[in-house]
């Protein structure tokens, strides 16, 4: 292998002048095939950076656009929702919702299992545009709030978690040290304790993590 693409980059013969019968593919392994891969190397580095150069530029007239077509936040003190209505093809989810949520106040959203609870907070959440109704944060529409405007006043945590192939407590801890009662105590906090009692000892599976609910 190492001849034939020693004979492809000598395309002048040099390499049956200088080498000897034997020499061929060392000359290619100490010469021919770091300069080749230098080569193959280079051209990728100013492919990558013609793309990254196109990228930034799209980029910034993005957030330029982003700048002058969106709507700024001054305050927030609540978010409210008005004859919210959502489906999906002509499955009917959520009609005619109507709440107000002040930022200072925690909320509990309960429901059955595909009564609208994640779809809802999802509208709110900017992560769906496709509702009849309005949605409304600081007094402005949020469809007119471009999504970096709404994240500095607003963050989601969701409830699709990654868990590592490895035992509880790595997955809480994430491999760092803490003290026993300091783990405890978290536990008892978030209601755990079964499941820690449970799932202790053992190496969590790939079966055993999508038992677990998201939330």
């Amino acid at each position: 292998m190492g001849s034939n693409i020693a004979q492809d980059f000598d395309k002048d013969g040099l390499i049956e002048t200088l080498c000897e019968e034997g020499e061929k593919d060392e000359f290619y392994n100490v010469i021919a095939m770091p300069i080749t891969l230098f080569a193959e190397l280079w051209n990728t580095r100013s492919n990558g950076r013609a793309l990254l150069e196109k990228f930034e530029k799209e980029y910034q007239a993005y957030q330029k656009e982003e700048r002058q077509t969106s709507s700024r936040l001054k305050k927030v003190n609540e978010i409210q929702v008005k004859d919210l209505c959502y489906q999906v093809g002509e499955h009917e989810i959520l009609k005619q919702i109507s709440l107000t949520l002040d930022v200072h106040k925690k909320y509990l959203l309960v429901g059955k299992s595909g009564s609208g609870k994640s779809s809802l907070l999802r509208l709110i959440g900017k992560l769906d545009e496709n509702y009849s109704g309005n949605i409304t944060i600081g007094g402005q529409d949020l469809r007119q709030v471009s999504l970096g405007e709404f994240c500095r006043y607003v963050t989601t945590v969701f409830q699709d978690a990654y868990l590592f192939q490895q035992d509880l407590l790595s997955n809480i801890t994430l491999n760092k040290e803490y003290p026993q009662e300091k783990i405890s105590g978290l536990l008892g906090k978030l209601k755990l304790e079964k499941l820690w009692d449970r799932w202790r000892q053992q190496a969590l599976d790939q079966d055993s993590i999508q038992s677990f609910s998201g939330g």
